[in-house]
């Protein structure tokens, strides 16, 4: 049950994140750009980091006590994750100037591709939820 939660939440995530960018991607883009635009991490970037954190205790928790078949691709992506946020975060100055440029109006077509990804991540982990 841990792990169905866990991967459903995910795939959540990942399916309002990637429809909000598709079908509003000028709003969620410039939001992004305001957000990257500050030299300090703005609070509204930590939530994330935060909550990936605590995902990934969840996740370690039931791996540790509540064990299923496939759970260790649950855990291994939010530990991933989870790791790469506390990077992007602590490196923050180099992080939003790459990023600024990637989420630039010139790279449209590369942004819808990755949020299409992020629709068939979703979709992974929704499938996940469901036989986990």
């Amino acid at each position: 049950m841990w792990f169905n939660v866990l991967s459903l939440l995910i795939a959540l995530i990942c399916f309002v994140k990637a429809g909000t960018a598709l079908l509003a991607p000028d709003t969620f883009y410039n939001r992004r750009r305001q957000q990257y635009a500050s030299a300090a991490v703005p609070r509204s970037v930590l939530v994330v980091p935060m909550l990936m954190l605590m995902l990934t205790g969840i996740a370690w928790y039931a791996a540790l006590y509540h064990y299923v078949d496939w759970s260790w691709l649950v855990t291994g992506f939010l530990s991933a994750t989870s790791l790469l946020a506390l990077v992007n975060i602590c490196r923050w100055p180099a992080h939003r100037v790459k990023l600024l440029a990637a989420i630039g109006e010139e790279h449209a077509e590369r942004r819808t591709y990755v949020d299409v990804g992020m629709l068939g991540l979703g979709s992974v982990f929704g499938v996940l939820g469901v036989i986990l």
